[in-house]
């Protein structure tokens, strides 16, 4: 399970720089502003930064950041989001984004485009019963 942490006022520093250390990004201030909501939770998953807030049985998890295996980090978020009992949601996401995830994982979350210009990506497929479930090993990486 993703160990998030509580975003404190000491901890923004610590995003701040682990943010300021990756390539820039158009939707950079709005995930900057999704980490001062004071319900804001995060975690560093395969290199990649995540932040989770948690409203009405879903987790609203941010693009994952960084430079990582994004395969593995959604596959991590959907557990996650199942253990919990809550629904999935992929938020501030461009439209590459959306390629990197829909190639990541194959009919696992459908893509809507928010008025704002940013996409969101609801999980439809519960991961359990997944062919990524005990076999990330047989599924190439695109």
């Amino acid at each position: 399970m993703v160990p998030f942490k509580k975003i404190t006022p000491s901890e923004r520093q610590a995003i701040e720089t682990f943010l300021a250390s990756q390539e820039e990004k158009p939707l950079l201030s709005a995930i900057k502003t999704f980490c001062h909501n004071g319900e804001t939770y995060y975690a560093i998953v395969e290199n990649m930064l995540v932040m989770r807030q948690q409203r009405e049985g879903t987790y609203y998890f941010t693009m994952p950041y960084g430079h990582g295996q994004l395969r593995y980090v959604l596959m991590q978020l959907l557990e996650n989001a199942k253990i919990m009992g809550c629904k999935c949601t992929i938020v501030l996401a461009d439209k590459d984004d959306t390629r990197a995830i829909e190639s990541s994982m194959p009919k696992h979350f459908t893509i809507t485009n928010d008025a704002n210009g940013t996409f969101t990506a609801h999980a439809t497929k519960d991961f359990s019963d997944s062919v990524f479930n005990n076999n990330e090993s047989m599924v190439p990486a695109w």
